[in-house]
């Protein structure tokens, strides 16, 4: 951390009895051996050590490592180096006499940030601002080697804790980071400087073992005061958001600044302050460090914070401010530190706390854009899919009313023929059955035709009801008859009764029995029996179709009443485009009724509807 210049062997915080007692002594002497170490240190000769240096760079010339160090990569440690040395040569001037402690060590932060923002490349700039900045202090090579060392690893063990740890990202925009800060590096890395700094002093014979504690102390104070004001300011300088912001804030950006800094003059190198005001001048930060964090995030509440410490550090070093109480300079730099690290750390975590608000408020104005966006391109979407329906609508209505003239006219012209045949005394049997199949191929037809008109009116709302009450017992029984003269390869029954008339359009109600009808007959196999059922329940007339056929698997079953859609059954040549069903969902919809099927692979389908007995209480258009 420092020179010897630095520890303040006289401290009055040392622990009372023997060093014996002192559990950071007993660590070290079973653990290190303290004879070999004395050794080590006092007999450790420039010469030697270079001899070593030299040695163990011959045998790293192989490693792949060296062949990275470039010119600009040492004119980047020699400038590291030179910001090292010259940052600890501050930090001792601040000290009132050279033989004290000075706990201001501005090194640690800088090499901390160095490596959490540049790499764990740059460690060796680092090592020798360390070492150059100890051996300029007349202390031991030795010492000043191990020293270097124990600044070194704490700063990279610093920058591998946040990254391993907190993932951070160069930026103080988060509470996880702020806290991975002052746990991570501050709190926790400085305690490797500090142990191997101080335990060098001792076993080097520059400080007696009993003084352990309080040189460990208030080497510890030092670094984590560093780390815990001075790095977050470096870091959000090192930001382009900082300048960012302050440019587009210059005004209130100055005027902080220029009211902050005097307020802190005002408040910790004031003579009288203590006596005055007890302390009560050293809350006149808070005010400044609200307004920071409010208007410039933890850029502000950062260096509102730095500013305050600053301007206290100074006055308390020449005895002025609220934290000048008689006592040493040292005890008084302790108290001072407690105060501004709970002010820093609250700042930091004010800052934060406000930064992941706005970038939150940031985040739900981009999803709300991006879901304005995406609704925009739905609406579209929908609009050019409506108008396609539209047209597509259009043209099967003209379609469907051009082919309609046309089939009607073939249909009479086919039964006209149809009954000729059958008076002619030489009738032709081949003849009449041909006459017999254009029949039925152009009833199938006219069929399908009517279907594309329903669809045509059901899409443009111009499919009406003609209601009136009908006995549904009739309508059935006319139905199946009829079929049966068509088809005699299926055997169809009724089951049960309605008892009372039910007000619906006949027609329709028809044409919905005819597709089950047909449906059934299309996929129940050969002399396989149909079934339609007649229920009342509650004030519902429920009808059901029940076939003998393959049944629909449940991924179908939510299709099955779609536009156009036909159960696949490995069979090939099925008349018709599937709008029956969907027709009948239609004319039901319209009934205030329902259509629904139950079935399952294997075990023929139940196709049921139901129909208000009193009518639909609002008829649909």
């Amino acid at each position: 951390m420092g020179s010897l210049h630095r520890y303040y062997t006289g401290f009055n915080l040392s622990v009372a009895g023997s060093p014996s007692k002192c559990a950071l002594y007993q660590y070290f002497r079973c653990l290190l051996c303290k004879q070999a170490f004395l050794l080590s240190v006092r007999y450790l000769t420039p010469a030697r050590a270079a001899s070593y240096i030299i040695n163990l760079m011959e045998r790293l010339k192989s490693y792949s490592y060296l062949s990275n160090v470039t010119l600009p990569y040492l004119v980047n440690i020699a400038l590291i180096t030179l910001i090292y040395f010259v940052s600890a040569k501050l930090g001792l001037s601040l000290a009132e006499d050279t033989k004290q402690v000075t706990t201001v060590w501005p090194p640690t932060a800088i090499s901390l940030v160095i490596l959490l923002l540049f790499g764990y490349r740059y460690w060796p700039g680092v090592f020798l601002g360390a070492f150059t900045a100890n051996i300029s202090t007349q202390e031991p090579f030795g010492i000043a080697t191990a020293i270097a060392i124990g600044n070194t690893l704490e700063a990279l063990a610093g920058a591998y804790l946040l990254r391993r740890f907190v993932d951070f990202n160069g930026k103080l925009e988060t509470v996880k980071s702020v806290l991975g800060l002052v746990i991570l590096a501050a709190l926790f890395s400085t305690i490797i400087s500090a142990t191997i700094g101080t335990a060098s002093l001792a076993a080097g014979g520059l400080i007696e073992w009993s003084n352990y504690e309080p040189v460990w102390l208030t080497w510890w104070i030092g670094d984590m005061i560093a780390n815990l004001i001075l790095a977050p300011f470096l870091i959000i300088v090192i930001s382009r958001d900082f300048w960012r912001l302050v440019r587009e804030n210059l005004y209130e950006a100055a005027i902080l600044l220029i009211l902050s800094s005097t307020a802190a003059v005002i408040a910790f190198t004031s003579e009288s302050g203590a006596q005055l005001a007890e302390f009560s001048l050293a809350y006149l930060a808070f005010p400044f460090v609200i307004w920071g964090a409010l208007r410039f995030r933890e850029f502000g509440a950062i260096s509102v914070t730095l500013i305050f410490t600053s301007v206290a550090v100074i006055g308390t070093i020449n005895g002025l401010g609220p934290f000048n109480e008689g006592m040493s300079v040292e005890e008084n730099l302790i108290f001072l530190y407690l105060f501004m690290g709970v002010l820093a750390v609250s700042s930091m975590l004010l800052g934060s706390a406000i930064a992941e608000t706005k970038q939150s408020e940031l985040d739900l104005m981009k999803r709300s854009e991006d879901y304005a966006e995406a609704e925009s391109r739905l609406i579209h979407s929908l609009l050019r899919r409506r108008e396609s329906e539209r047209r597509r609508d259009q043209l099967i209505s003209m379609a469907s009313h051009e082919l309609k003239t046309p089939l009607t006219s073939a249909t009479v012209f086919s039964e006209i023929l149809q009954r000729h045949l059958g008076k002619t005394p030489r009738k032709s049997k081949q003849a009449l059955e041909y006459a017999t199949r254009i029949s039925g191929a152009l009833d199938r037809l006219t069929k399908l035709t009517g279907d594309l008109i329903d669809v045509s009116r059901s899409r443009t709302g111009k499919l009406r009801l003609q209601m009136k009450g009908v006995d549904i017992n009739i309508l059935v029984a006319a139905v199946v008859a009829d079929l049966k003269l068509i088809d005699q390869n299926h055997h169809m029954t009724i089951e049960g009764q309605a008892k009372r008339k039910v007000k619906i359009d006949e027609i329709r109600i028809r044409q919905v029995l005819v597709n089950l009808l047909n449906n059934a007959k299309a996929y129940s196999p050969v002399g396989s029996e149909i079934v339609v059922s007649i229920a009342k329940v509650d004030e519902d007339l429920i009808i059901k179709v029940i076939d003998s056929g393959p049944g629909i698997a449940k991924k179908e079953r939510g299709r099955i009443f779609e536009a156009f859609y036909q159960k696949d059954d490995g069979r090939k040549g099925r008349a018709g485009f599937g709008l029956g069903l969907y027709v009948s969902r239609q004319i039901m919809d319209l009934h205030g009724g329902k259509i629904w099927v139950e079935s399952s692979s294997g075990k023929g389908s139940t196709f049921a509807f139901s129909l208000p007995i009193s009518g639909p209480s609002k008829l649909k258009k």
